[in-house]
């Protein structure tokens, strides 16, 4: 249960700073909280690879990373 919260939490922060366009700080949140199988995490580490926010575009990575998370919930 810790970790879950702990995941959302990632994710929540994580989202501000994508808002502050701090996409380097937001893509290392995404990426800690899908690590810990959180679907908004995964989903949002498919929107910065989808818009090249923190890492290189890769539209193929952001079409399995948003149909993972899809496929959690």
């Amino acid at each position: 249960k810790k970790g879950e919260e702990n995941a959302a939490e990632q994710v929540k922060l994580g989202q501000k700073y994508l808002k502050e366009k701090d996409f380097q700080k937001a893509f290392s949140l995404f990426e800690e909280a899908a690590k810990q199988k959180n679907s908004d995490g995964i989903l949002n580490l498919g929107f910065c690879y989808e818009n090249g926010h923190g890492v290189e575009k890769d539209l193929k990575k952001s079409f399995e990373l948003i149909e993972q998370a899809a496929n959690m919930n």
